[in-house]
C-alpha cells in the first residue's frame, strides 16, 4: 500500500498537492512510511519538483535504488486513476493509524486502566473509526 503511494508520486509528482492531511500519517507504524512523509513533504515545499530531482534528493541514500526501480516501473492507468489509488491509500492509511492507537489505548486499558483523558481519545477515534 505505502510502495503503491511511492510509486505513484513518483511518476507524477505533483499529485502530492492534492492531498489534504498526508501529515497524519506520522506515527503509523508500517515499513515506508516516514519515506512516504517525506517524499510528501519535499512535494509540497517544491512543487515544481519532477521525478528526477526527486530521486537525486535521495542520492547516497539506502533508499535511492529501490526509489529508481519504482521510478522505472510502468504503471497501468493515466494520471487521473493514479490521483484516485493515492487519495484511497492515504485515506486507507489514516485508517489504519486510527485502529494502531485503538490498539495502542487497548493494551494500555489492560495494563494500567486509562485515565479520562485516554477515554475520551478512545471514544473520539471510536467514532472517527465508524465514520470511514
Amino acid at each position: 500500500m505505502v510502495r503503491a503511494a511511492i510509486a505513484i508520486l513518483l511518476q507524477q509528482p505533483s499529485l502530492a498537492l492534492s492531498l489534504d492531511r498526508h501529515h497524519d500519517l506520522a506515527g503509523l507504524r508500517l515499513p515506508g512510511v516516514e519515506l512516504l512523509i517525506e517524499l510528501l513533504d519535499l512535494v509540497r515545499q517544491r512543487p515544481e519538483i519532477s521525478t528526477g530531482a526527486l530521486l537525486e534528493h535521495f542520492a547516497e541514500r539506502e533508499e535511492q535504488v529501490a526509489l529508481q526501480r519504482l521510478a522505472a516501473q510502468e504503471l497501468p492507468g493515466d494520471e487521473h486513476s493514479w490521483a484516485i489509488e493515492l487519495h484511497d491509500v492515504v485515506a486507507q492509511l489514516d485508517k489504519q493509524l486510527l485502529r494502531q492507537r485503538v490498539e495502542e489505548l487497548q493494551a494500555k486499558q489492560r495494563a494500567q486502566g486509562l485515565d479520562d483523558t485516554d477515554k475520551y481519545e478512545m471514544r473520539e477515534l471510536l467514532k472517527a473509526l465508524a465514520a470511514l
